[in-house]
């Protein structure tokens, strides 16, 4: 059982430095936006290389909660730290992305099915000059670009602000529940363009 978890793990950092083959090499954020944006750059890609190795059957779906409740572990520890010391933690930017990706992912499937983060990174591959670094309103202007929502207030709380990411509910939201009996609703902050 530990070797068989082992490889989906292997399986899952092979599929993270892959992916960062096209997003490590074309994607850079310029110096003042750097540390703000690697929840996006490693995150995102921590969640993408995890739904991609799930959705092609090259882990099997004890495997995927397995990993999927160490993600979980990890994140309430850091949790439980003073908000000065969670800054310190160096795989923050990987759990924050994670569920920030996860969080952006189900309100767009709730209010415009279709839309995915891989539909995203495929927007930004025909849509992007990728010479010049990049700025954290680059990417906000991006992912409303792509999806017609207003990510000022999720911007607002979770990158520029210190907002406890919901990742309780966020995992309530597709089925997984931490507390039993326990319904739990969130926001992500989003608001509809009407254009």
């Amino acid at each position: 059982h530990k070797a068989a978890l082992k490889t989906a793990e292997r399986r899952w950092l092979i599929a993270h430095e892959l992916f960062h083959l096209f997003n490590g090499e074309q994607l850079h954020f310029v110096r003042a936006d750097y540390d703000k944006m690697s929840w996006f750059v490693e995150g995102t890609t921590q969640y993408l290389a995890l739904k991609a190795i799930r959705n092609l059957a090259l882990i099997h779906e004890k495997q995927y909660l397995e990993i999927l409740s160490d993600i979980v572990n990890q994140t309430m520890d850091v949790y439980r730290l003073p908000v000065e010391e969670r800054q310190k933690i160096q795989n923050k930017p990987y759990l924050d992305g994670f569920f920030l990706s996860w969080m952006i992912e189900q309100q767009w499937l709730r209010y415009q099915p279709g839309l995915s983060l891989e539909g995203f990174w495929a927007f930004l591959a025909q849509n992007t000059d990728w010479h010049e670094p990049k700025t954290m309103m680059w990417l906000k202007n991006q992912l409303e670009n792509y999806s017609q929502f207003d990510f000022t207030p999720f911007f607002s709380l979770y990158i520029s602000g210190n907002a406890r990411i919901p990742f309780e509910n966020i995992l309530a939201k597709s089925g997984y529940c931490l507390r039993k009996y326990q319904t739990q609703k969130y926001d992500a902050g989003f608001r509809w363009n009407f254009e």
